[in-house]
């Protein structure tokens, strides 16, 4: 029970839950991007959203399997930071063109965020 404790305080298990809750929230909020209006379709796909909430899933379930598997784990961070880099930038545009100010505490801890994804991918032990 301890281990499985452990294993759930990793770094991957945190990144997992995170990107878990982001996705389930978009997920569940079919209006939250709104600039530019030609991609508001885009923007609020669910496909997306559930893509990001897999990943997220999954991520949790490699901490817990306990696995050493680069391939896999390198999918997973990609996949994690590019999805958090969509969501910067959409942050940046409502900011920056539709004058919502309301999007930049978002934005910088979508920042802050990518930057601890890959640290984690970075310092990560390549040789198992």
């Amino acid at each position: 029970m301890q281990t499985l404790l452990h294993r759930l305080n990793s770094w991957y298990s945190i990144i997992g839950a995170l990107i878990t809750a982001i996705g389930l929230d978009l997920w569940t909020n079919e209006h939250y991007f709104f600039w530019p209006p030609q991609y508001i379709s885009i923007m609020n796909d669910d496909r997306i959203d559930a893509i990001a909430t897999f990943v997220g899933i999954m991520l949790i379930f490699y901490a817990l399997a306990n696995l050493h598997n680069n391939w896999l784990i390198g999918i997973l961070l990609g996949l994690s930071t590019a999805f958090m880099t969509v969501i910067a930038i959409a942050f940046y545009l409502h900011m920056t063109f539709a004058g919502a100010d309301k999007m930049s505490l978002p934005l910088t801890f979508s920042l802050g965020f990518i930057w601890i994804i890959l640290k984690v991918a970075n310092n990560r032990n390549t040789k198992e």
